[in-house]
């Protein structure tokens, strides 16, 4: 008897030799190639000429061919963390489908800018999380605050709904990466021992922290309700997302420099008093990392920072 090869098995052998090709060149130009000497008795360098593996076939495929290819080794920003190290943690590998693949031609291009592409990293992103929900915080953000959520709903299609068709996964990763994940706030700098979902109260009085609070209550959807003990309804940004009244604090007496931990906090409740002093019950809800820290000197040496979720 003789075994029959399936045509499919017969086109993938040169679909699997392509994607081991690209993989072993992105391993190559990520790294320094390392130099070593010939022991005495190895063949002389120059006996063999090493020929560039090449798959010129790669361009007769059709795209859906192609796309299929890519898609083993196309990731997005914050999906591959590095190795921890005492000096270096939170690192990222750099994605593929944005420092990479769109570098190699015009057709790589396009090809990486298909909506297919992000959807899947955001379902990966999704499937990974464990107990810290930042990505799917971040759609929350997308929705209306009364929108009806069951709990086995699917969150990443009801964003798509809501926002409608002309928004693609490509622009909500985008704005999950560079509104939620990544973010600017302004710094409340006092010694503290927070802890994570443990509400503690302070009182602000502080020229910069009354201007702070001011800014934060204004920003809400009812400012008047929200800085009279009321409960506190999130504003929206300018594109539809949910904006909380944040503020990160860091905790003296610790040195301000980038790349120093601080806690995310939101403001559950406010009170002002004349002159703008203010009683506030805040929520601590994320560690952050410092990316940059700037000063406001109009607003009486208020810090900002641009910080990541951690």
């Amino acid at each position: 008897s003789h075994s029959v090869v399936s045509p499919s098995v017969l086109l993938l052998h040169p679909i699997f030799g392509m994607l081991h090709l690209i993989q072993k060149s992105f391993r190559r130009s990520s790294r320094k190639m390392k130099s070593c000497e010939d022991s005495a008795g190895a063949v002389e360098r120059d006996a063999k000429v090493v020929q560039e593996p090449k798959f010129p076939q790669f361009a007769d495929l059709n795209d859906d061919i192609r796309r299929i290819i890519l898609s083993f080794i196309a990731d997005a920003p914050y999906e591959f963390e590095l190795p921890r190290t005492r000096r270096t943690q939170n690192q990222y590998r750099p994605a593929t489908l944005t420092s990479t693949l769109p570098l190699v031609n015009k057709s790589f291009r396009e090809l990486v800018d298909q909506d297919s592409y992000w959807r899947e990293a955001l379902l990966r992103q999704l499937a990974n999380e464990e107990r810290d929900h930042i990505w799917k915080a971040g759609l929350r953000r997308m929705l209306p605050l009364e929108h009806p959520l069951e709990e086995d709903t699917d969150l990443l299609e009801e964003v798509r709904k809501h926002l409608g068709e002309s928004v693609g996964h490509k622009d909500i990763y985008r704005k999950i990466f560079t509104r939620h994940l990544k973010f600017e706030a302004p710094m409340f700098l006092m010694p503290c021992s927070v802890t994570l979902g443990e509400m503690y109260g302070l009182h602000l009085f502080e020229p910069r922290y009354r201007m702070m609070i001011r800014d934060l209550m204004n920003a809400c959807e009812d400012p008047r309700a929200a800085r009279s003990g009321q409960p506190i309804r999130p504003g929206t940004t300018h594109d539809g997302i949910l904006q909380p009244p944040y503020l990160i604090h860091f905790c003296l007496p610790q040195h301000l420099r980038t790349g120093s931990m601080a806690c995310l906090v939101q403001v559950v409740w406010c009170r002002t008093y004349e002159q703008e002093t203010a009683d506030v019950q805040l929520m601590p809800i994320a560690w952050v990392r410092l990316d940059r820290t700037w000063c406001r000197q109009e607003y009486g040496d208020l810090f900002y920072a641009a910080a990541t979720r951690v």
